[in-house]
């Protein structure tokens, strides 16, 4: 599941940095002459990596009928449950295609309300119980569900959602529990490495997307596209970028060295107030601000805090949050800037290779 984590960061970021998929197809080729495509973009623009990935669209997170995509969807698992011996109802809820979009987050507005989404992320983890629950009580499926015997539930949920890799369902959960926090680390780790998903959901929702082409370029160039990350944070224009946020950040009476800093200081003093365990994990040395619980203390973690000290994090969180948007703009710039360039580095270094993929899945 890991690597579809990463798969999917990795879509939103050549989405939101790779620009408009340009026709890659030379005009003045002759097309008897050659089965594949050129690589010279027919408006002289230079190639970014969606124009090798078949079918992706870097606009389709922005410029979506949601409600449309998700019934057609819902519709594709009916006709795969169907085809498993089991009744499906197509079912769209009410707040989809509602909502903030991707252009919201991390904006101002959004800063205001929910900060960097770290303490505010337990008021939104009460309100999804409730929201599950409604979900349940509108979902025309749920009287099925309730109708079926156990094992017929079990099988349902099973080519539903699909399971889980064969070594974790054989393992008993008293081994895995005996497990060290790094043992059970790797694991994991191993059990989902180069698994594939299963299940009706998991089918739609790829074909949706078009996630077959994205799936396999990360597959292919994964490793190698790691590197741009990395130096990326290290190129000179980053490292001066983040000195000149620190300082705008600190005018507005924000002591912070960097982005990363500030998650963390947010997380700490959240674990602190709910009294968790937690570790935390970034794809590529990125700040991502995520955490990942070690230990759950039985009810969710979210019923005895102090809720005082919970909001005076979050009124502390909401005012550093809304200075980091005014002092990010330039870094963000500036982070566009050198990705695009090494974009454009990658794309020489590797263009046979890119060219060839593209060839073969077109």
């Amino acid at each position: 599941m890991k690597r579809l984590v990463v798969l999917s960061a990795f879509l939103v970021l050549v989405a939101a940095c790779g620009g408009t998929t340009k026709d890659t197809t030379d005009p003045g080729a002759n097309p008897g002459e050659s089965g594949t495509s050129s690589s010279v973009p027919a408006d002289g623009a230079p190639l970014t990596l969606t124009d090798f990935i078949p079918g992706f669209n870097p606009d389709q997170f922005s410029d979506t009928d949601f409600r449309a995509q998700e019934l057609k969807i819902q519709e594709q698992v009916a006709a795969c449950m169907a085809t498993e011996g089991f009744q499906y109802i197509p079912f769209v809820q009410s707040d989809i295609g509602g909502g903030l979009s991707r252009e919201d987050f991390g904006g101002l507005e959004y800063a205001k309300e929910y900060g960097l989404g770290i303490s505010t992320y337990i008021l939104q983890e009460q309100g999804r119980n409730q929201t599950e629950e409604d979900f349940k009580n509108q979902d025309p499926n749920q009287p099925i569900i309730d109708a079926m015997t156990e094992s017929e539930r079990e099988e349902y949920f099973r080519l539903l959602y699909g399971g889980e890799p064969q070594i974790i369902v054989d393992t008993p959960q008293s081994e895995i529990e005996a497990m060290s926090p790094e043992e059970r680390d790797q694991f994991f780790s191993e059990a989902y490495d180069n698994w594939q998903p299963e299940g009706c959901f998991y089918e739609a929702q790829t074909e949706a997307f078009n996630q077959g082409a994205a799936e396999a370029f990360y597959e292919e160039f994964g490793d190698r596209l790691s590197t741009i990350f990395m130096r990326v944070e290290s190129d000179p224009r980053i490292v001066d970028a983040n000195k000149q946020w620190a300082v705008c950040m600190t005018e507005k009476g924000q002591d912070f060295r960097d982005p990363q800093a500030m998650y963390e200081y947010f997380d700490s003093k959240v674990n602190e107030v709910m009294g968790w365990s937690f570790s935390q994990e970034s794809e590529g040395g990125g700040v991502t601000g995520t955490t990942f619980v070690e230990e759950d203390p039985g009810d969710g973690g979210f019923g005895n805090y102090d809720k005082e000290a919970l909001q005076a994090i979050m009124d502390e969180e909401i005012t550093a949050a809304v200075a980091n948007v005014e002092c990010s703009e330039d870094m963000q710039k500036t982070f566009e800037t050198v990705y695009k360039d090494l974009e454009q580095q990658f794309v020489t270094e590797n263009l046979a290779d890119l060219q060839q993929f593209k060839d073969e899945n077109s």
